[in-house]
């Protein structure tokens, strides 16, 4: 699977006060277990993405590479919407596409 540097949301959220408050009881190899690092994981549920580019190739693999991270988060492609208009500058067409993607 590609891991992409664009994701939305991560789901290992670490407390790095007590993270930190750790590392300064190490003491030598014996640590003491007075405090403890927390861990939060949190499942996202629902997660909207927009994509926009001069042709649907160029859209369609911008979709795909994002269908390839989410599937790592657990995340399937519930709809698609897609809009074309003629760019007032260029006088090309233009494509915008939505993605809603929802948890398996």
């Amino acid at each position: 699977m590609h891991y992409g540097s664009n994701l939305s949301y991560s789901f290992l959220n670490i407390n790095l006060y007590d993270l930190t408050k750790m590392c300064r009881l190490i003491d030598g190899s014996h640590f003491k277990e007075e405090q403890q690092m927390s861990f939060s994981l949190e499942r996202i549920d629902d997660k909207v993405e927009f994509f926009e580019g001069f042709s649907l190739e160029e859209i369609e693999k911008k979709i795909q590479v994002q269908i390839d991270n989410n599937r790592a988060l657990l995340l399937q492609v519930h709809s698609v919407q897609h809009h074309a208009f003629t760019h007032e500058k260029t006088g090309r067409p233009y494509y915008s596409a939505v993605v809603h993607f929802k948890a398996k």
